[in-house]
């Protein structure tokens, strides 16, 4: 994707007010909160299942 003239300004902006940060850290699925795993090996085959969900699927899940 080429950005156009607009780009690099939202970019830079992204940057200083911290939405940069943000949207990588949504891109991290590798990591769930504490109570979510718990809860979601409580039962075998619902931690099976998360576990294959591609990273897309465990965003939209997460966030």
């Amino acid at each position: 994707m080429i950005i156009g003239a607009a780009g690099p300004a939202k970019v830079a902006e992204a940057i200083e007010n911290s939405e940069w940060d943000a949207a990588a850290e949504r891109e991290r699925v590798d990591e769930i909160p504490a109570d979510l795993e718990q809860a979601l090996k409580q039962q075998e085959p619902v931690w099976e299942a998360y576990e294959r969900w591609p990273a897309s699927r465990k965003e939209q899940y997460l966030y």
